[in-house]
């Protein structure tokens, strides 16, 4: 925001980020517009109000979680606005319940303050018994009728454009690289999936077993993974095909390559010599994403959690996903860090997947948009041919 802030001299922009007294040092000048951050405005909201009588919320899909301090306090605070605005690429990116404290922030009225009225308004809750007899809710579904009714709702207050309707942006091409582990992957890899069956099927175990079990096989397609508490390379076969990619591209060409666990971002900064952006190098972002941008970074391995929001990178045309997300969100949002306005390059995202793994199962699920931990569970209970090509 502060750098298209300067293509309008005529805006005075404050920037408020911090503490107390840095924000009312931003505050106490004159100013047209004010920029914070979502995590600096859930602690100082209040001070703001005296401020400002318009609200745009950019990334609103930070706001998804009716349940969440920053969700409660922008909605708060938008309805004592003039004006808002919320501006998003993917605002309900895994279920359109997410709608509801956006639509709350526009107009209260729509769908109302009680979020349990309005899931029983315009959804079917599927609900699953545990093995101690509680019933939760597994997904929501909604009818034909509801989701009319759900869509005319929303109707009034939301304005779709398409990128390609407003931006002329070179073509994007996602190319999918085979990779085959080596035996003593395969052996680590199959082990570990025999484990997270095992669990499956023990209905005392807890969620989070059984999360940490499916983070291992996600972490051991990448060649390495933690054991009793110490992390163990298992193989080369991902590294190898990442180096063979880079020497493809060439040594001069900028790339980014996105990773999800730490282990895996240390080992390819050793392997790459490049930089890295992630939540330990995030307070330092602006810095790393002006010098990628003026060619001084070739290497950038990025986290989408860090990197998925809000930074141009539009130096590259290459994106390499080491790993990828169970979110389709962050995963929408990394690619549009290279496929954005400033790019006038066609862009190529390369997806490193390793055959017959869980690697292939997020992958054709994020291609549908689907619930990808649940597509990914189903898959491996089942044995399905999505862990193939």
């Amino acid at each position: 925001w502060g750098g298209d802030a300067k293509h309008f001299p005529q805006l005075r922009v404050a920037f408020a980020h911090g503490g107390k007294a840095a924000i009312a040092d931003a505050l106490g000048k004159p100013f047209d517009v004010v920029v914070t951050t979502f995590e600096t405005f859930r602690i100082h909201h209040a001070a703001f109000l005296p401020c400002v009588r318009r609200l745009i919320v950019d990334e609103a899909s930070k706001v998804k979680n009716h349940k969440s301090g920053v969700a409660r306090a922008v909605v708060a605070f938008a309805q004592r606005m003039d004006r808002v605005y919320l501006l998003s690429g993917t605002p309900a990116p895994n279920c359109p319940s997410e709608w509801f404290p956006q639509i709350a922030c526009v107009n209260p009225h729509t769908f109302g303050a009680n979020y349990w009225r309005f899931i029983n308004t315009y959804f079917v809750p599927r609900k699953r018994t545990l093995r101690d007899g509680r019933q939760v809710i597994d997904r929501l579904d909604q009818t034909p009728a509801q989701r009319e009714r759900f869509t005319a709702a929303l109707a009034p207050h939301v304005h779709p454009i398409r990128k390609a309707e407003c931006l002329d942006l070179p073509p994007v091409t996602d190319v999918v690289v085979r990779v085959d582990l080596d035996a003593d992957e395969r052996r680590t890899y199959d082990t570990l999936t025999d484990e997270f069956r095992l669990l499956l099927e023990d209905g005392s175990s807890s969620p989070i077993k059984r999360e940490a079990s499916l983070t291992k096989m996600r972490q051991a397609v990448g060649g390495g993974v933690y054991i009793d508490g110490g992390y163990v390379e298992t193989g080369r076969s991902k590294v190898d095909a990442l180096e063979e990619l880079l020497e493809e591209i060439g040594p001069a060409e900028p790339v980014v390559i996105w990773a999800e666990y730490r282990s895996e971002i240390d080992r390819l900064r050793a392997v790459t010599g490049g930089e890295v952006l992630d939540g330990r190098t995030s307070h330092d972002a602006e810095s790393i994403v002006r010098r990628f941008q003026a060619g001084e970074i070739r290497r950038l391995i990025c986290h989408p959690q860090a990197a998925g929001h809000g930074i141009t990178l539009t130096r590259s045309c290459y994106a390499i996903y080491f790993s990828l997300s169970f979110s389709r969100e962050l995963f929408d949002q990394s690619r549009a860090r290279l496929d954005r306005s400033g790019q006038t390059r066609p862009v190529t995202n390369y997806i490193l997947c390793a055959d017959r793994t869980i690697d292939r199962a997020i992958w054709k699920t994020l291609q549908n948009k689907g619930d990808v931990a649940r597509a990914v569970i189903e898959a491996i209970t089942a044995r399905t041919p999505m862990l193939a090509d």
